[in-house]
């Protein structure tokens, strides 16, 4: 662990308390910045110069590049392109000053890792670039290089006697292999940089063309989603989520699709994706969530008329009107708050703003919509957050149903008896299997969603037909093989509840 202090002349001091990886540790900055072997000379040229850190700038990284790099020599260099991972979470919430000291802490770091002749440069930000210059192995280098680098940015930094943890994400390319123009060889070790980004963080990786032309993908999917979001080009489809009490469908969960007229049907996965990572994902929400509700109002009525679910972005629940933009819409479509369910990831507990996202939750358990965590189980499950959170229901993500045979069973019994505790219903997604049918409403699981039950369509109105709505019940009953008034029963033989129904239904 880092931890620094400031001498009576004004200056910061860094001393390492465990020893070991950082032999610079103990210089001032003043010191550090002219003494390191790998700093670009004394920087006469300021221009070149990066103010904070006392490293090369992009202008000084540039003209090193063009004086090192040898295009007749037929040896490789490398770029190392990097990101300090959850810095911004820092500085917002601990101020410009702390975000520096954690800056300057970093580049010491990187400094102490950095081989005799490479070239380390502030970029921008919390970005950083390192040249590895023409040698034999320089892949292997590299490697080693990502290594010590993501190990010891990981360890945490004591300021003022708060402890700090970043992390560190990697992207390298090669010279020449990759690209010839120095510019183009840093974006390439971007790119990769950018795809570990997209991928969980924390790791190197090494720029490859799928990474171009997956880039160029997203380019131009991210104009089409415009233009697809403004001209309704987007459509729903509604998959059934069934009681597992009655075997009658409990809601829709509404599903946004794209044909696009060139590229052809974009997985939804990955145009969710592009429009979290543009900010479309704003109005792609409010275009679903429109849309669902007015196609929920036409349902036929009656005191168990389905619900509709529709997913929202965490980046929608920290926008503090959200709440009266649903109000809005429910009475624009007039459709009862009590038949809309919104569904949002798990990403919620991870989010830096947990006093606004649970202000707009509440709000709109106010209005009495229905309110259920996706994917539960898969990413930042917090127990202290999720017991704090007027929520209604969790939904089990189908890899764990998938898993059934295996460990899957484990965490699925884990959750359904974490909800009991905290009177939440359970959701099973991805039921596929009779076997995984029977098993669920085994294990206690309110409801149940999959292909088995009936697969994504545009269509909704056979479903409430009578001969329909009797096929389902009937059909899920030969299916699971048990009595309706035993399906609430867990595997240890409790009592079924209150009314043999889920708790959003009391």
């Amino acid at each position: 662990m880092i931890a620094i202090t400031r001498s009576r002349a004004g200056r910061w001091n860094f001393r390492s308390r465990t020893g070991g990886w950082s032999r610079n540790c103990n210089r001032s900055m003043r010191a550090w910045r002219t003494r390191s072997p790998r700093a670009p000379g004394k920087l006469a040229n300021a221009a070149n110069s990066d103010d904070l850190t006392g490293l090369a700038n992009r202008r000084g990284l540039i003209e090193w590049m063009g004086r090192h790099l040898d295009p007749d020599d037929a040896r490789e260099a490398s770029v190392l392109f990097l990101d300090l991972d959850r810095f911004k979470q820092i500085n917002d919430a601990m101020g410009h000053s702390v975000g520096d000291q954690v800056l300057k802490v970093a580049s010491q770091r990187m400094m102490a890792c950095v081989p005799e002749g490479a070239m380390l440069a502030r970029w921008g930000g919390d970005e950083f670039v390192i040249v590895l210059p023409q040698t034999e192995d320089v892949r292997a280098t590299a490697q080693d290089l990502s290594t010590c680098l993501i190990e010891s940015i990981g360890q945490p930094i004591l300021i003022d006697d708060h402890a700090m943890s970043i992390g560190l994400s990697v992207g390298a390319s090669f010279y020449p292999s990759d690209a010839r123009d120095h510019r183009a060889l840093i974006l390439a070790a971007d790119l990769a940089m950018a795809e570990v980004k997209r991928n969980g963080r924390g790791a190197s990786l090494e720029y490859s063309e799928t990474l171009s032309l997956v880039q160029r993908r997203r380019f131009d999917l991210g104009r089409a989603l415009g233009t697809a979001i403004e001209n309704n080009e987007l459509f729903l489809e509604y998959q059934p989520i069934v009681d597992s009490s009655t075997g009658r469908i409990h809601a829709f969960e509404a599903l946004a699709r794209w044909q696009h007229p060139t590229l052809g049907k974009i997985n939804p996965a990955e145009f969710i994706a592009l429009a979290e990572t543009t900010d479309r994902i704003t109005a792609l929400g409010d275009l679903v969530l429109e849309e669902a509700c007015r196609e929920a109002a036409t349902w036929p009525c009656s005191d168990n008329a389905p619900k509709v679910a529709v997913n929202v972005s965490v980046k929608q629940l920290r926008d503090e009107t959200f709440a009266m933009k649903v109000l809005r819409i429910l009475a624009h479509t007039k459709l009862p708050p009590g038949r809309l369910e919104l569904e949002v990831t798990e990403s919620l507990f991870e989010n830096d703003h947990p006093a606004i996202i649970k202000q707009t939750i509440s709000s709109l358990r106010a209005l009495g919509v229905f309110i259920a965590i996706d994917d539960f189980g898969t990413g930042y499950s917090s127990l202290s957050r999720l017991q704090t959170l007027p929520i209604n229901a969790v939904k089990i993500d189908r890899s764990f149903v998938a898993d059934l045979e295996g460990n899957g069973r484990a965490v699925i019994e884990s959750i359904i008896m974490i909800a009991r505790r905290l009177e939440l219903d359970v959701v099973a997604e991805g039921v596929e299997t009779d076997t995984q049918l029977e098993t669920l409403i085994g294990m206690g699981v309110n409801c149940l969603q999959g292909y088995l039950l009936g697969p994504p369509s545009r269509q909704t109105d056979s479903y409430f037909e009578t001969e329909r709505s009797d096929w389902i019940a009937g059909d899920f009953g030969r299916r699971s093989g048990r009595s309706v008034h035993h399906l609430y029963k867990s595997t240890e033989g409790s009592e079924p509840r209150a009314g043999g129904q889920p708790l959003s239904r009391r």
